[in-house]
């Protein structure tokens, strides 16, 4: 698979995982733009990604690993905030 920035070798099943989100669905900047990517860039990513595994014939997974609920003002208990957005993402599995 050829990605903007080079190769990214595929295998016959890939795996996407997310993790440690900790409720920021808007990224970090400017506290840490290294780490700056929002659910949008995710989604896109995860599209692109898997686009090119249907091309190649190859499976991919979708991971929502945990720990996405405390961190930010939108943390509530449920999360009514956030589940609108989780909800709007194609998982193939999520762990609470």
């Amino acid at each position: 698979c050829t990605t903007g920035s080079g190769l990214f070798p595929l295998g016959q099943i890939n795996v996407m995982v997310l993790t440690d989100v900790h409720s920021w669905v808007a990224g970090h900047l400017p506290h840490e733009p290294k780490n700056d990517a929002d659910y949008g860039d995710v989604l896109s990513f995860y599209e692109h990604l898997r686009d090119k595994c249907h091309e190649e014939e190859k499976d991919l997974f979708f991971v929502m690993n945990g720990d996405f609920i405390d961190g930010t003002g939108l943390t509530t208990n449920p999360p009514t905030r956030l589940i609108p957005i989780l909800q709007q993402m194609p998982w193939d599995a999520v762990n609470i």
